[in-house]
């Protein structure tokens, strides 16, 4: 028994051994407008949530309940890319141009730019993807132009720390 989750371009949905059949979970009509029900990445955390994230919004799911959006920022230039759910429930976001936690007991991001010498002295962002659990709370990501990174929490905010011998990813170097 169980479930196989999918990010779709038509939006997240759920194969069920038990039925051998897909299941579809539908967005508010409002964020059709907003992102088009496409779903970039899925996690599930130790409750049973199914958190899923379209470009700009994250979304929990718990069957028998109303799908929970949550505006993850303003700002129209971030793609959210991959989400990855820690031991201690907390949401991760990889996105187009750094790392995001959310914590959904405080309902609070948290943010840090992936930046590297290399991203910094050429003025580039780093697309994140994945984020993998490292030693303790610390996470590695890796990370397009930025290499491979430590993130960890200090407090209410997110550090980083690039593996310096991994920055330099551009393949056109090469």
């Amino acid at each position: 028994a169980g479930h196989v989750w999918a990010a779709t371009n038509g939006g997240a949905c759920y194969y069920d051994f038990e039925d051998d059949a897909f299941h579809h979970v539908a967005f508010p009509e409002s964020l059709e407008k907003i992102d088009r029900h496409r779903v970039h990445a899925i996690a599930v955390d130790t409750k049973g949530n199914v958190w899923f994230a379209s470009r700009t919004h994250l979304h929990r799911y718990h069957p028998g309940e109303k799908l929970e959006s949550i505006p993850v920022s303003g700002d129209e230039q971030l793609h959210i890319k991959y989400l990855y759910a820690d031991a201690h429930d907390q949401i991760w976001l990889g996105l187009n141009d750094g790392v995001m936690r959310y914590v959904p007991g405080t309902k609070k991001f948290a943010f840090v730019k992936a930046d590297s010498p290399f991203t910094k002295e050429r003025n580039y962002s780093s697309t994140v993807h994945p984020i993998i659990p490292y030693q303790g709370d610390t996470l590695l990501i890796g990370s397009w132009y930025g290499g491979v990174q430590k993130i960890f929490p200090v407090g209410d905010h997110l550090e980083n720390i690039p593996f310096t011998d991994s920055a330099e990813t551009d393949l056109r170097k090469h």
